[in-house]
């Protein structure tokens, strides 16, 4: 974890994204929804390198932006579930950027 960047995020900017069910935003600039996934399946892009960064709430939703720029949902088992699965991982996922609220 000693080579992680981790970035404080506004309790109210994190809980505003993750506190509800993800919406589909409208417009020229508008991000897809990310899709939810199961946990299981998220662990797995994550010990496959294929993270870019996470970020956790403590609502247990997490999003994970994958390597290729798509976002991604899912809900972990427990607090700080994805932080043990990233550490786990090793130098695969030495440069994930790691964010929670």
């Amino acid at each position: 974890m000693s080579t992680r960047l981790v970035l404080p995020i506004l309790v109210a900017l994190v809980g505003a994204a993750c506190t509800s069910a993800p919406t589909a935003v409208s417009g020229p600039t508008a991000e897809p929804t990310p899709a939810t996934i199961a946990w299981p399946a998220a662990e797995a892009r994550i010990l496959a390198g294929d993270a870019a960064a996470v970020m956790q709430a403590h609502s247990l939703e997490v999003i994970i932006t994958l390597k290729t720029g798509r976002r991604i949902h899912t809900v972990e088992p427990e607090i700080d579930e994805v932080l043990r699965v990233i550490d786990r991982c090793g130098e695969a996922c030495r440069d994930i950027v790691v964010a929670t609220e």
